[in-house]
């Protein structure tokens, strides 16, 4: 069994658990946050390999969010998604 561990952080419901659906069907510890706020609460308790961070979140956008978890672990892996993003946010 796979042991590497995912975090999707997702405020859309759907999108969220689709994801979740797929890592899960493809043997991958997952676990999902709502917002930047219940992801750093779960990313200090049950630290992930690798988080799925959306950058258009209620509380705590995702830039900031990834600012946060690189100062607690550089060594997480953060792929940053986004269906509304600018050039300057992916820079």
């Amino acid at each position: 069994m796979n042991s590497f561990s995912v975090l999707v952080v997702e405020d859309d419901v759907e999108l969220r658990s689709t994801l979740a659906t797929v890592l899960e069907n493809n043997r991958f510890v997952v676990r999902s946050a709502v917002d930047g706020v219940n992801a750093l609460e779960i990313i200090h308790s049950k630290r992930p390999d690798l988080v799925l961070l959306d950058v258009n979140m209620p509380r705590l956008n995702g830039l900031e969010r990834l600012k946060q978890i690189k100062e607690y672990d550089p060594s997480i892996i953060v792929i940053i998604m986004t269906a509304y993003s600018t050039i300057a946010d992916a820079v």
